[in-house]
């Protein structure tokens, strides 16, 4: 007597899947000689193997054939059943036999919208200049403090890109881009306090001229004594 049987296939499957399940036959009691398979699907699809499939004699001891359905990529969402049936030949009068197997096809998952990543904006750092870079301000003119008696102004030379002893600002920002940080560092130092001196000799040169303005206009304001202005009664005519 012959015997077939399918073992169990995924939950569910795909249009386009393919789904692979195996098909076991075997016989009792006596041989069951020149035996086939067929397999066959609703709705239609393709397996492999195909159409028959010749498994010769088969005994108590069953034999296994690795089958693979393709789910087709048109199929609606619903129940794709395969057939499989095995007969032997006419003299034996084994009775055909026949297992049926269910795979359940779901709707396809719908594709997820792939996002580019946004690129990080980083941080634009001039070329040369670093953590420590400094450039100091260019004013578009000079400032000539006016001349004031007993008031030094300290003395900075110009600096000139093609002389050597020009260096000045431009020679320690050079220094501050290509310098260690402690350098850096010293550098921008020296250059605030370069400033510093320039801001604290305007403002004391700015000081005494306002105190000097404010004594030439006391002096305008002091009252003059009565009667200066008269006459004197011994004069040139005096008899």
């Amino acid at each position: 007597m012959l015997a077939v049987s399918t073992t169990p296939v995924p939950a569910a499957a795909h249009p386009g899947d393919k789904v692979t399940l195996y098909v076991i036959v075997s016989a009792s009691g006596t041989t069951a000689h020149n035996v086939k398979l067929a397999l066959s699907t609703k709705p239609k699809a393709a397996t492999t193997p195909s159409g028959s499939y010749f498994l010769g004699n088969v005994t108590a001891t069953h034999k296994t054939v690795t089958v693979t359905v393709t789910v087709p990529k048109t199929m609606k969402p619903g129940k794709l059943i395969l057939t499989a049936t095995v007969a032997a030949a006419a003299a034996d009068k084994a009775a055909i036999k026949f297992a049926t197997l269910t795979i359940t096809v779901a709707a396809a998952p719908k594709a997820k919208a792939t996002t580019a990543p946004a690129t990080p904006s980083l941080p634009v750092t001039p070329p040369g200049g670093g953590a420590g870079a400094y450039t100091p301000p260019s004013p578009a003119g000079s400032i000539q403090p006016a001349a004031v008696p007993g008031v030094a102004l300290p003395q900075i030379a110009a600096a000139s890109p093609s002389s050597p002893a020009g260096s000045g600002l431009s020679s320690n920002t050079t220094a501050m881009r290509e310098g260690s940080p402690d350098a850096q560092e010293l550098t921008f130092q020296r250059v605030a306090s370069t400033q510093a001196a320039w801001l604290a000799a305007l403002l004391v040169a700015f000081s005494v001229l306002l105190t000097q303005v404010r004594l030439v206009g006391a002096r305008s304001t002091r009252p003059r004594p009565k009667g200066g202005h008269r006459r004197s009664r011994h004069g040139l005519f005096e008899d």
